[in-house]
């Protein structure tokens, strides 16, 4: 059996992030409803 290995994991996923860094976009603001929304589900 094998272990997994978070190390491991996250040096990949580490790795992949940092070569698409280019294909990011920024995210938009969240629309009015969705803002309203977020705030209800706080409370």
């Amino acid at each position: 059996m094998v272990r997994k290995d978070d190390r491991f994991d996250a040096f990949v996923l580490t790795d992949t992030l940092r070569q698409e860094i280019a294909r990011w976009r920024p995210l938009r603001a969240m629309s009015a409803p969705l803002v309203g929304r977020a705030e209800g589900a706080a409370l």
